[in-house]
């Protein structure tokens, strides 16, 4: 199978699942708190631009280690970004309802028109939602 055609199969079955997070707004709050505090950590350790040096480099990791603040912006991104990816595998999962309701639609179909119980199961029915039956007699 070329790439063309591998990458058009795997965007297809994809495309579902994006579009349900493309309007799921609970996912896109966890990954914009996920952004915030990423960039509220960037812009805290790289200020003056990324360690060019391995010295630089083990300053920001020291400055993490130590750091309070930084260490719970870290975790809540960690956090928020376990909340958006457990949005989005249920996402990526397909949905149930349209199958159980059809399951559920049989069932009572199979129960109404048994011809064993249906008769007895379509009178109860009939009494529970109409009320119960009222005699007519009709006078000439």
């Amino acid at each position: 199978m070329p790439a063309t055609e591998k990458v058009k199969e795997v965007t297809a079955t994809a495309k579902p699942a994006v579009r349900r997070l493309a309007k799921d707004k609970k996912f896109q709050k966890h990954a914009q708190k996920a952004y915030g505090s990423a960039r509220t950590i960037y812009d805290d350790l790289f200020a003056e631009g990324p360690p060019a040096t391995e010295s630089a480099a083990k300053k920001v990791v020291a400055r993490l280690a130590q750091d309070p603040d930084l260490q719970n912006e870290l975790r809540n991104v960690f956090h928020e970004l376990q909340s958006a990816g457990k949005r989005a595998k249920r996402a990526a999962q397909p949905s149930h309802k349209k199958r159980n309701a059809m399951l559920m639609a049989g069932i009572v179909i199979g129960i109404l028109y048994n011809p064993a119980t249906g008769p007895d199961t379509r009178k109860w029915l009939k009494e529970k939602v109409f009320g119960p039956e009222e005699t007519f007699e009709y006078e000439a």
